[in-house]
């Protein structure tokens, strides 16, 4: 009878550490079932896994929006020197391109 209360104060630490290590995206359950409250420091001092949908983009890396906007760029200047469209008509549609 004695291994079922060990069981059930194990389990109780490990659903705690599973609450508090899920808001650090931390599976903490099995460091409150097998150390029961240090393990439950254990958790609150973990500094926890970055969420993947908060991680932010390499700002040094051409984004897509970015490599759109040169390619347009590059089209636009092969009309112009083509002469499908004036100078004029290219800085316009280049300032457009430019600020979107």
């Amino acid at each position: 009878m004695e291994f079922v209360y060990i069981i059930i104060w194990a389990l109780f630490w490990g659903i705690i550490c599973q609450a508090v290590g899920s808001s650090k995206n931390i599976n903490g359950f099995w460091w409150g079932f097998w150390l029961g409250f240090i393990g439950l420091i254990v958790v609150l001092c973990s500094k926890g896994q970055p969420d993947i949908n908060t991680i932010e983009p390499d700002t040094n890396y051409p984004n897509e929006q970015n490599t759109n906007k040169f390619d347009q760029l590059q089209k636009l200047s092969k009309l112009k020197e083509s002469g499908a469209i004036t100078e004029e008509e290219f800085e316009n549609e280049k300032k457009k391109i430019l600020n979107n």
